[in-house]
């Protein structure tokens, strides 16, 4: 939606003083449909439980039944049918037709909301067209008609909702709506020369960001690079991407909130064989992510298109290039021989990660693993071997080569620091190296990061991320004492408890098409209501 708003006001910024004629008859480049009003009350009644507000979303879903039943629906649209728009961009953005479509039930009715409730007078013409002047809308006239049952709307060009070019409803809704809202951009049917402009004022908006930004040099050269991996991102949807689709979805039986973007390549391009790429692959790195109730999880294996890579490399070379700039000469030889080691990896096309928090019952402890695929990590492991004494105080201490872990070295750290003891519960940190991966365990024994070491690597999605609601927000708890966090707590979760009832969940699998999905349960974000409810009181 505000993708149709930037395209909008590029229409307006470039439109001529009389309105050309509308697009060729070519499908819409944009399309966004929204399910019937009628088939969200259930929906409404669920937002208003999570919302803390129960009676509330009953009344609200009581209102849009009872009206919408009515013979004049609700203030004359029909709840009963669905709602949406499209765009078809001409290669003169002025002369795309942007196109609104609501539901009729009583065009008597409707109108009467207009003038009577939104002070707006609609000027009917010899054509079938209604005219609405706004003064202050700097787009201009609204234009519309009413064709079979539904209220075509547009704006500075009235041929854009002619009855011979409009789609008609059928056409346009003839597959079912499944999620709530469902917005799709057709890159493959935007004109070239609209692509060039879009570009150009996401890359004007990026570089002004940058600026705005200040900072010291080393700063503004980092944010250059990532602006320079952001537009050639942005170039390749543009160019090679085929389709984007958004939904937002909510489902009360299962109790999720979900949105979801899915994008799709031409055949054959550079965007298709990076889609591919980030398939999912087998991982042990990442297999740490892999656990059930976890606290929080973090899995990612990507492969970095070749021309990203370079830049990325170019831009850590100048952050290690700073970084032993300003280095005295007692640190410099240690932070070299730390470049040299950690740089194959940093550079690699090859990034596999993963990372797992878990808390579990009522301890206060936090235990943590986490691995990465190292590139050359055998010349890590004898940098931290010779450096060793020099970094380990009175607080600190290393044990090399306590265990062989079949060809991996198992090493034991000892910190004795309230601010690494306090959140962990351990003074114990275990290091696992060899040439191909790190991981760490953060536990009194190595139980845990042993049983990840022999376990076969799990095949992963791109990226992964999982937290716990409440013992994530136990982690970070400053301001309730325990026993009113575990108060509300049983308030919404009750004396079963939360788990897996309090999951957010991200990924991002790649393959034929790259998916995006967000999934929140609902009782989540009525925790987090009422967390938030608590705090407020006590302030």
């Amino acid at each position: 939606m505000k993708f149709l708003l930037v395209l909008a006001g590029l229409t307006w910024a470039t439109a001529s003083a009389s309105a050309a004629e509308p697009a060729a008859l070519h499908a819409p480049a944009i399309e966004v449909r929204v399910k019937a009003i009628a088939e969200l009350t259930g929906v409404i009644e669920y937002a208003g439980e999570i919302l803390m507000q129960p009676e509330a979303g009953k009344q609200f879903a009581q209102i849009i039944k009872t009206l919408g039943a009515g013979e004049k629906g609700l203030e004359g649209i029909d709840p009963a049918l669905p709602i949406g728009g499209y765009v078809r961009v001409s290669e003169n953005i002025a002369d795309s037709a942007i196109v609104v479509m609501v539901p009729l039930k009583d065009e008597a009715a409707f109108l009467a909301l207009l003038k009577d409730k939104l002070n707006v007078e609609p000027k009917l013409g010899d054509d079938g067209v209604y005219t609405i002047e706004v003064p202050k809308l700097p787009l201009g006239a609204i234009y519309f008609r009413v064709i079979e049952k539904y209220v075509y709307a547009t704006i500075r060009n009235v041929k854009s909702i002619n009855k011979a070019t409009v789609i008609a409803p059928k056409d346009f809704f003839k597959d079912p709506m499944k999620p709530i809202v469902a917005a799709t951009v057709h890159w493959d049917r935007f004109p070239a020369d609209v692509k060039k402009v879009l570009l150009g004022q996401v890359e004007l908006q990026l570089v002004e960001a940058t600026k705005e930004a200040g900072g010291s040099e080393l700063q503004k050269q980092a944010r250059r690079g990532l602006l320079d991996v952001g537009v050639d991102m942005v170039k390749a949807i543009l160019n090679d991407g085929e389709q984007l689709t958004v939904t937002i979805d909510a489902d009360p039986k299962s109790d999720t909130l979900s949105t979801a973007v899915r994008l799709t390549a031409k055949p054959k391009t550079p965007l298709g064989a990076n889609l591919a790429s980030w398939a999912d692959r087998t991982s042990l790195a990442a297999s740490v992510s892999v656990a059930k109730n976890p606290t929080g999880t973090f899995g990612l294996i990507a492969k970095i298109p070749s021309g990203t890579r370079e830049k990325l490399t170019k831009l850590i070379d100048v952050l290690f290039d700073d970084l032993l700039a300003g280095a005295n000469d007692d640190v410099k030889p240690l932070a070299t021989k730390l470049v040299d080691a950690i740089g194959p990896t940093l550079k690699s096309d090859d990034v596999q990660l993963g990372l797992l928090v878990a808390k579990t019952g009522k301890e206060k402890s936090v235990r943590l693993l986490a691995g990465l695929k190292m590139e050359k990590g055998g010349e890590l492991e004898n940098v931290l071997r010779e450096f060793a004494p020099f970094l380990m105080g009175g607080e600190a201490s290393v044990k090399f080569d306590v265990e062989k872990i079949g060809d991996r070295n198992l090493h034991e750290g000892r910190f004795t620091k309230p601010e690494f003891t306090d959140p962990f519960g351990t003074e114990m940190a275990w290091i696992v190296t060899s040439d191909d991966l790190l991981a760490v365990g953060i536990e009194d024994k190595p139980t845990e990061l042993k049983a990840f070491l022999e376990s076969k690597p799990s095949k992963l999605p791109m990226l992964s991320l999982e937290l716990s609601a409440v013992k994530f927000g136990q982690m970070g708890n400053k301001n309730l004492s325990p026993e009113k966090y575990e108060e509300l707590t049983e308030t919404v979760f009750g004396k079963v408890g939360p788990a897996g009832r309090d999951t957010i969940k991200f990924t991002i699998t790649g393959g034929p098409e790259l998916n995006l999905k967000l999934d929140f349960k609902g009782q989540a974000f009525k925790f987090f209501a009422l967390i938030d409810q608590e705090r407020k009181k006590q302030h």
